[in-house]
């Protein structure tokens, strides 16, 4: 085009084809303009055959009309010489580039697009010959330096001997911002998802928050992400964090900021989110800055983690998602704690999608925090139940049905193992004229305390004190054969004798005594064991009829 440039003649084909709302109007025409009817508005001269006049105006329209269409496109347009030298540039590409038409007459591809440049030009050149068209995503340079995407196509045009590419480039730097923001949607989306599906499937709280900060730092990029918990005078624990480099690590510090205020307990409160860019230009206290430079903090990002107080142990885990405290208000909501990511290594300017992913991201923390705490004061509230529908509530050792149960299993299990089980049935001596002559609440008293005595007698985790019944005490032994049997029953004797408590209606002793009754049996497929039961039973009558405070002992033989 550098002939165009020195306004020499150059012959144009114009085929006119019939294309939609144009109408073919003749055939084949051969037009010749100057450099400067090409860049203007103005009509060449008329033709002197004048049968072709109606042709060649239409042409001539079209011509005029496709090439002001172009210089006025918001696309950048330009034509490219065999060299790379730019030869033609429209008003969209001088908007785009930031250079005026003279002086990007003056430039080379190369100087605009690094991937054209003089060391792959023959190669992009020979494949847009090749293919007559070629279609690319690149970057563009603008005069003050700075680079913006463009999708690029270059079509290859020969004219009088001539070749040249014609080409027009699309700025698609919102194309490509929507594209980034899209992935970043996607990812918050998949993040938020994962940790509300862990909440759901788990109440591994530990592994939920530690997912949580892991994801959110590789997703932020940034090098510690962490979740404060706050103590009831304000200080608090970091208990979860995911750190970029070891030397950033702050995990169980117990941290005081002397800056923290009751304004900010009430902003974070109210649901406050706040990004620190700069911690050195952000106009905070100087106590604040030299909080934040101790743990290395360049900026930081800060959510609030809140509890909603109306919800109870009888809200389950669905209700607490459902809701995701999007309707919490400040009277019914409590500052837990606080989700922090840190920048270390320098400053940064958060956006707005990551102060919307914490945001998120706390009230699922929240959440799942919440709902643990709830599941824990169910499972304490299950207990306290289970212990109360199986212990004695006088004496607080296990009940007659718990007796029935657990001696159940222990037959079957030592029938498995092949090995001994005892039984130890105690009976306080004379307890009836105990309670006549010291009345109930003594006897109360005394039933509690013979109790204690006999399970700190009887040391082993596996084995069981109950009440068996009125003032009679049943102890299990699994694992236990005669001599290891007796060893206990005689222990506990002792232990009640030492107790002293005063029994001066006793035919035995001046205190409450007990007699015992031992059995031992090594389970049998036929036997059951009530046999066991029984040979106790008759072992204790057998030291009562000897003159109490003594033991008795029957041992079952196999089958």
């Amino acid at each position: 085009m550098a002939d165009i440039h020195a306004k020499k003649t150059i012959a144009y084909e114009a085929e006119i084809m019939e294309r939609g709302d144009v109408t073919a109007v003749g055939k084949k025409q051969v037009i010749a303009l100057t450099t400067s009817d090409f860049l203007s508005n103005e009509a060449p001269e008329e033709p002197e055959e004048k049968s072709s006049l109606s042709a060649w105006e239409q042409a001539t329209e079209v011509l005029q009309l496709t090439q002001l269409g172009v210089e006025k496109s918001s696309w950048a347009a330009f034509w490219l010489t065999e060299r790379g030298d730019l030869c033609y540039a429209n008003e969209g590409a001088c908007r785009c580039l930031g250079y005026s038409r003279a002086q990007l007459y003056q430039m080379n591809i190369g100087e605009i697009d690094s991937e054209w440049g003089a060391a792959k030009w023959a190669q992009w050149w020979a494949a847009v010959k090749l293919g007559g068209s070629l279609t690319l995503e690149t970057q563009h340079q603008r005069s003050d330096g700075t680079t913006f995407p463009v999708e690029l196509t270059a079509n290859y045009v020969e004219l009088k001997g001539s070749s040249y590419l014609c080409c027009f480039a699309r700025d698609i730097t919102k194309t490509k911002q929507a594209e980034v923001e899209w992935r970043h949607q996607q990812e918050r989306e998949r993040l938020v998802g994962a940790i509300a599906t862990k909440i759901r499937q788990s109440l591994n709280l530990p592994e939920i928050l530690q997912t949580t900060v892991d994801e959110v730092r590789q997703l932020l990029a940034t090098d510690r992400v962490l979740i404060f918990k706050f103590n009831p005078d304000w200080t608090g624990t970091v208990s979860v964090e995911s750190v970029g480099q070891r030397s950033f690590s702050i995990l169980e510090e117990i941290i005081y900021d002397p800056c923290f205020s009751e304004d900010y307990v009430r902003q974070y409160q109210e649901g406050r989110v706040r990004g620190i860019s700069d911690i050195h230009n952000e106009g905070l206290d100087e106590c604040h800055v030299n909080f934040l430079s101790q743990f290395q903090v360049r900026a930081n990002l800060v959510v609030p983690i809140l509890f909603n107080q109306e919800l109870n142990i009888t809200t389950n885990p669905q209700q607490l998602l459902d809701r995701q405290f999007s309707d919490y208000h400040p009277a019914s909501s409590q500052l837990w704690g606080l989700l922090i990511a840190h920048h270390c290594q320098e400053t940064r300017q958060w956006e707005q999608w990551e102060m919307d992913l914490l945001k998120q991201l706390a009230t699922h923390v929240a959440i799942a925090i919440q709902q643990s705490t709830l599941f824990e004061k169910l499972q304490l509230a299950n207990r306290e139940l289970e212990r109360l529908a199986t212990s004695d509530s006088l004496t607080g050792v296990a009940n007659r049905r718990m007796f029935d149960e657990h001696l159940e299993r222990e037959w079957r299990r030592m029938l498995r193992e092949e090995s001994w089980l005892s039984l130890i049935l105690c009976d306080i001596d004379y307890f009836k004229r105990y309670n006549d002559n010291y009345g109930h609440q003594a006897g109360d008293a005394c039933l509690h305390r013979v109790a204690t005595a006999i399970r700190d007698a009887v040391r082993r985790p596996g084995d069981l004190v109950a009440r068996y019944g009125g003032e009679e005490f049943a102890v299990i032994l699994p694992n236990t054969n005669r001599t290891g049997a007796l060893q206990v029953a005689e222990a506990i004797r002792m232990s009640v004798r030492d107790l002293g408590i005063p029994h001066s209606a006793s035919g035995v002793a001046r205190m409450v005594t007990m007699s015992l009754g031992v059995a031992t049996a090594f389970p049998s497929p036929n036997g059951e064991p009530e046999m066991l039961i029984a040979a106790a039973d008759e072992a204790l009558y057998e030291a009562k009829a000897k003159g109490r405070d003594r033991l008795g002992h029957s041992t079952l033989q196999r089958r």
